[in-house]
C-alpha cells in the first residue's frame, strides 16, 4: 500500500458518488483513487485534467490536500456536472483543443492527468509535445488508456471477427465506437470516438522516451468481469474483490502509466 492511498481513498469517498454502493460507483472511486494517489505523492501548485468532460475528477482534484489550483481542459463545453454536490473549493475549466496549443505557459503545470484520452487522439504527438512544454522539469503526466495486450483482446483476436463483434456489442451497439480494431474508425470528426484501440505498456514506454519523458510507473487495471456479474455478489465480497483485482502487472483491460518530464530538451520529430 502506497503512503498516499489512504488520502486518495478518503478524497474520492467525499467527492465521487458519495453514499452510492453499487459496483459501478465503487469501482469509479477505486479508479480515481489510483490516479489521485500518484498525484498526491508531492504537493502541486497547478494540476490539470485533460479530457475533463463533466468535471467530476477536476472537482475532486480541487479539494485534494496540497493542491493549489485544479484546471479541467476539454474539447467540449466543460464543468456541466448537474448532480454534483457543490462542496469545497471549485475548480477552473477551459475549453480547448488538446491536440493544439494548450492554454498554459511553459513550465507552469506541476502535474497533468489524462485518463482515457489517448485513444481519442488523431495526432498524439502534438499532445505529448504540448504536455512536455507546459509541465515543469520533473512534472508528472499520468495516463490511462485501453490495454491492447489485455487477455480479453487477445482472446477476441482469435475468434471469428463476427463473433468478436457480437461479444463487444452485447451491452449495446454504441460499444462499436470503442473498438476501431474490430469495427474500423466509425467517428465523424468529433472527439468522442476511439481512433485507436489503445496502447500497450511497452508502446507507452517507447513514446515516453521519444517525447522527452521517463516512464516511472506502469501497471494494468480494469474490471475482469462485466458489471452485472459483480451485482450478484454480496457487497462485502464484491468490494473486497474489486479492491484487489483492479490493478495487476499484466493482462487487465486498461493500462496506467506515470511519466516524468526529463530535463533534457525534446528532440526534433515529425508530428
Amino acid at each position: 500500500m502506497r503512503p498516499t492511498d489512504g488520502d486518495a481513498w478518503a478524497l474520492v469517498q467525499r467527492h465521487i458518488f458519495p453514499g452510492k454502493t453499487d459496483p459501478t460507483s465503487f469501482y469509479e472511486r477505486k479508479r480515481w483513487a489510483m490516479l489521485f494517489s500518484e498525484m498526491l505523492e508531492e504537493p502541486h501548485q497547478v494540476v490539470v485534467e485533460i479530457g475533463s468532460g463533466w468535471g467530476l475528477g477536476t472537482r475532486c482534484m480541487a479539494n485534494a490536500p496540497g493542491i493549489g489550483v485544479a484546471i479541467g481542459v476539454d474539447a467540449d463545453a466543460v464543468g456541466s456536472l448537474v448532480d454534483a454536490p457543490r462542496v469545497g473549493r471549485p475548480p477552473e475549466f477551459v475549453q480547448a483543443n488538446v491536440e493544439g496549443t494548450l492554454p498554459f505557459r511553459p513550465g507552469s503545470v506541476d502535474c497533468m492527468i489524462a485518463p482515457e484520452v489517448y485513444e481519442h487522439f488523431y495526432h498524439p504527438a502534438l499532445f505529448f509535445q504540448e504536455a512536455h512544454r507546459v509541465l515543469r522539469p520533473g512534472g508528472r503526466l499520468i495516463l490511462t488508456t485501453p490495454n491492447t495486450e489485455s487477455i480479453a483482446l487477445m482472446v477476441l483476436r482469435r475468434l471469428p471477427r463476427r463473433w468478436a463483434q457480437r461479444m463487444l456489442t452485447r451491452e449495446g451497439d454504441a460499444k462499436k465506437h470503442l473498438h476501431p480494431e474490430f469495427f474500423g474508425d466509425l467517428s465523424t470528426g468529433g472527439p468522442h470516438g476511439h481512433r485507436v484501440e489503445g496502447a500497450s505498456l511497452m508502446e507507452m514506454e517507447r513514446m515516453a522516451a521519444q517525447y522527452g519523458f521517463r516512464q516511472v510507473r506502469a501497471t494494468t487495471w480494469g474490471l475482469p468481469f462485466a458489471g452485472p456479474a459483480w451485482e450478484k455478489m454480496p457487497r462485502p465480497m464484491r468490494e473486497f474483490l474489486l479492491g484487489r483485482f483492479h490493478a495487476l502487472a499484466v493482462g487487465l483491460r486498461h493500462i496506467f502509466v506515470v511519466w516524468k518530464r526529463d530535463d533534457e530538451p525534446v528532440k526534433s520529430r515529425a508530428a
